[in-house]
């Protein structure tokens, strides 16, 4: 094995360096945050800064006179335990910043000419600084000083030797040796941190008639998943496997007692034996659990004060390979189908776990878990019970931002002086791609917005793209005639400007130059992406409408320009074939249920969303002519789905709450069936049935009604009060029939397939 260390967070070490240098870094990391190498003089506060930001790679430096540089890999998935290079290089005042191959390659201009000025004998750090260390100087930075865990095995600057990481002048919490399993980096102590809901799959493990298993855990959670694991729920590469396997078993927490169930059948209770604890265990401290089976008999022994016991009927092994073992807490998507009889509680713990696997990781932290003083509170937890919607999508900077959920859609960029210099109309590049199926919209304007009477327009026209520029005399319009580009395939454009000659280029396509370019005065500190605000669309004839689509890695005069920070209903741009997502005020409206199964007598529909708010509407059965008198609503009303259905000509008024808390990182299923003696609704694994009497005259007046998913026109919602639920929707069942969401008869604010929220 190669002797590297390991860093647990802190190590430092004093080498020379040139003021114009490169800096090349191997590591491996579970920490999504944390410092990989810091150097910077306390005295004029200048610095270089390299380490993880929410998974990510950042370059900062500060290189004097308020002349601070910023450098963000593209990609935000490097705290996987792998093993990842780092190569950072400033000069001809340009910082480039690379992690593993050049597809994740940044450049930033340093302004003002300016040049790193620290003092050779100035310390380097390596993982992190020590206690003692005046952070003061570079508070307004944005360092990442603590929280990194993992391995550093190299850090090389200029053509020097390696930084002699085995031999530093002061460590503190760094072990060496680092090891490898599979790609990915070994934990020398399997210790796992939730320090917010989340949870890890791992390979099932088996409980045989001699066998024994043991973990750890310290929470102050009262209800929390620790273990559970099912022979329903099979590893990817096991579910094809014709062996049936039924059994189960669960560890957790309820109202602090430490409860084990496990068994082969989890509706009878003669084959699910139980054990609860007398002992409260959520004091915050590390409790250690033992369960050993012999036989028949099982015991689970915690700590060294409490021992329980049972038996088995039979010599049945519980679990297998093969399934998925869950720790701390179940995905969003994923629920028990036996709930309340598997496990008795599905809410995530908050704390540490130490136990002898290497699983998937997710929303956790690996090899690391929180002081006393860092664990979260009681009511914390509770507030953390249903956390805010988690966009597993790639981040906007990846997957791109989508334009044109609403007629308004678009980014707006401002430019400020004092960070870079102003864009130069008559000298700059823009750089971006792009991926549309439409074949007209607008892409990026930049213009004289008082009176648009001097731009430059990037648009697409029948397919093609096409670039207008105009300043005293009459407009320039060239189409880049290389190639259609409406085929929803990522397009890279290059577009720059020197003098009166204009080049664009697009993918490895040929380039086109234009010459005798006017240079218009427009407004230096703004441009729009993806089409422009309503003013400017009212007070101006536009030639397009805003643009439908995805665009990413917008850049300017190699500057990376933010897309969402200032815009206007743009999304996390993803591809998700088979859901959909519903915007704040969209709605989808669709057939009346009779017009999908004209013979059936009752009536019955289903659907599975995800909200992304408390409050908001699911699924209704209304006219907007006679909304008043006739309609069903399912909405979701402060975290609990409420069914209302009113027919004042027949005497019908039903109000019912289903007692199931709506988090927003689950997905639910909702279904309805009604009868002329009774109405089913079933919500997740929860089923209630509630009598009536009514007509199947009133039934029909149901089934006559139009149906609207996700939300409802302005005018309507505003009468009953409903919003829009701002989430995804999929597997919509109308009387039986599936429908997809590009069957509904209108839409509005809606994306088929494009849920970010999954």
């Amino acid at each position: 094995m190669t002797e590297v260390i390991q860093i647990l967070p802190q190590i430092l070490m004093s080498v020379t360096e040139r003021r114009d240098t490169s800096i090349s870094i191997d590591f491996s990391a579970y920490s999504p945050n944390g410092l990989l190498y810091f150097r910077g003089s306390q005295e004029t506060r200048e610095f270089i800064a390299i380490q993880l930001h929410n998974g990510g790679v950042e370059m900062r430096a500060n290189f004097g006179q308020d002349s601070k540089v910023v450098a963000s890999s593209v990609k935000t998935s490097y705290a996987d335990g792998r093993v990842h290079k780092i190569r950072t290089v400033w000069s001809n005042n340009t910082v480039h910043l690379q992690v593993d191959s050049e597809d994740d390659h940044v450049s930033v201009a340093v302004p003002n000419d300016s040049t790193l000025d620290i003092n050779y004998d100035v310390t380097h750090f390596v993982g992190g600084v020590p206690p003692d260390f005046d952070k003061a100087p570079f508070s307004d930075s944005e360092i990442q000083w603590n929280g990194f865990f993992g391995c550093v095995q190299s850090v090389k600057l200029n053509q020097n030797p390696e930084l002699d990481l085995d031999n530093p002048m002061r460590s503190q919490r760094k072990e060496p040796g680092c090891e490898s399993r599979n790609n990915r980096l070994m934990l020398t102590d399997r210790v796992i941190g939730f320090p917010k809901a989340g949870y890890l799959i791992s390979s099932g493990i088996e409980l045989s008639s001699d066998s024994s298993v043991s973990f750890n855990f310290r929470t102050r959670n009262s209800n929390a998943v620790l273990m559970y694991q099912s022979g329903r729920f099979r590893r990817r590469e096991h579910r094809q496997d014709a062996e049936i396997d039924e059994t189960f078993f669960a560890f957790y927490l309820f109202k602090g007692r430490l409860i084990v169930h496990m068994g082969t059948d989890s509706q009878n209770r003669t084959k699910r034996p139980s054990l609860v604890s007398t002992n409260l265990y959520n004091d915050g401290q590390f409790h250690s659990v033992f369960i050993a089976r012999v036989g028949q008999k099982i015991e689970v022994g915690v700590d060294d004060r409490e021992v329980l016991r049972t038996e088995f009927s039979d010599l049945t092994t519980i679990g297998s390979s093969g399934a998925q073992l869950f720790l701390g807490g179940f995905p969003g998507l994923f629920r028990p189908k036996n709930l309340n009889q598997d496990i008795g509680t599905s809410e995530p713990l908050i704390g540490c776990l130490k136990m002898p696997v290497i699983p998937e990781s997710h929303q956790v932290i690996l090899g690391y878990c929180a002081y006393d003083d860092e664990l979260a509170p009681e009511s914390a937890m509770a507030q953390d019970a249903c956390p805010i919607i988690q966009d597993t999508t790639e981040s906007p900077s990846v997957s791109g931002v989508r334009y044109g959920v609403s007629t308004s859609s678009h980014s707006r960029i401002n430019f400020r002086s004092d960070i870079q210099p102003y864009p130069d109309p008559q000298n700059f590049k823009l750089t971006f791609s792009f991926r549309t199926v439409k074949k007209d919209g607008m892409l990026w304007v930049w213009a004289n917005y008082k009176y648009y009477t001097r731009y430059f327009y990037l648009n697409m026209k029948s397919g093609f793209l096409s670039l207008g520029v105009k300043g005293h005399k009459q407009p320039k319009v060239q189409r880049y005639n290389a190639k259609r580009l409406d085929d929803n395939e990522w397009h890279h454009v290059d577009l720059r400007k020197q003098g009166r000659e204009l080049r664009l280029q697009v993918d490895d396509l040929p380039p086109q130059l234009m010459k005798d370019m006017p240079n218009p005065k427009v407004m230096k500190k703004r441009m729009y992406v993806g089409g422009v605000i309503s003013r400017h669309k009212k007070n101006f004839t536009l030639p397009f409408d805003g643009f439908e689509g995805c665009i990413r890695n917008f850049e300017v005069d190699g500057q990376v320009c933010d897309l969402v920070e200032t815009s206007r209903d743009v999304i996390p741009c993803a591809v998700t074939q088979g859901t959909t997502y519903v915007h704040s005020g969209g709605f989808a409206s669709f057939d009346a249920l009779h017009n999908f199964d004209p013979k059936l007598t009752g009536t019955n529909f289903s659907i599975r969303f995800r909200s992304s708010q408390p409050n908001g509407l699911i699924l209704s059965l209304l006219s907007n002519e006679n909304h008043m008198t006739a309609r069903l609503i399912i909405h979701i009303e402060n975290r609990s789905l409420v069914f209302n259905a009113f027919l004042a000509d027949y005497g019908v008024e039903i109000s019912q709450r289903i007692d199931l808390t709506i988090c927003d990182n689950q997905w639910h299923e909702f279904s309805v069936r009604m009868g002329t003696t009774h109405f089913i609704l079933r919500l997740d694994d929860i089923l209630l049935e509630i009598p009536v009497h009514i007509s199947r005259e009133a039934i029909e007046v149901i089934r006559s009604l139009p149906v609207h998913v996700g939300g409802l026109s302005a005018n309507v919602a505003a009468i009953h009060k409903l919003n829009s639920t701002v989430g995804c929707f999929k597997d919509l069942h109308l009387s039986g029939v599936f429908v997809p969401f590009e069957k509904a008869r209108r839409t509005n604010k809606v994306i088929p397939d494009g849920c970010p929220y999954i």
